[in-house]
């Protein structure tokens, strides 16, 4: 049973105040809803977790999320905003269930949008990237490079698009 306020009680002394603010926080950062992500984050900190590169692995994201890219400060270090989208060996990453672009995935805004390189710890300089699949992606407004790739292997975009290009896909 809730006491009666006294004189000196306020929002903050009461407990009520983190109600509300767990149930906002978990709506607007919940990573994972109706079996999609919601974030490239999540995707990130999963496939952190993972060994063993052999198996495939489907992430499903969410139709009409816009994931915005983290930019690089001086020091190469990501900030504001969401992780670089790291390709890794029998990585699948589709928008919705169908992996079309009419379901409307954009990651946008980051200094590199996807990465295939080992600069920011995604494996070794001598990991190939075999059987990697993104599907129905648009990439827009990349601050630097859209797609930086420096390893070899098999990567393919399907019905993914690539738009407001000023800089490059930077393949080596």
């Amino acid at each position: 049973m809730k006491r009666p306020a006294r004189h000196g009680d306020s929002l903050w002394s009461s407990r009520e105040w983190l109600r509300p603010c767990i149930l906002g926080f978990l709506l607007v950062f919940l990573p994972i809803a109706d079996g999609c992500f919601t974030t490239i984050n999540a995707m990130v900190l999963r496939e952190s977790e993972i060994t063993n590169t052999n198996e495939v692995r489907t992430y499903v994201f969410c139709p009409r999320s816009d994931f915005r890219i983290g930019k690089l400060d001086y020091s190469k270090k990501l900030y504001a905003g969401q992780e670089m989208i790291p390709l890794r060996p029998n990585l699948h990453m589709k928008c919705g269930d169908s992996g079309e672009r009419i379901n409307q995935c954009t990651a946008r805004w980051g200094d590199v949008l996807v990465d295939g390189t080992h600069y920011y710890g995604v494996g070794s300089p001598d990991t190939v990237l075999d059987n990697v699949v993104i599907e129905g992606f648009t990439f827009s407004d990349a601050g630097q490079h859209m797609a930086w790739i420096s390893k070899a292997g098999s990567i393919t975009f399907r019905d993914c698009a690539f738009e407001v290009c000023t800089f490059y896909i930077y393949l080596c």
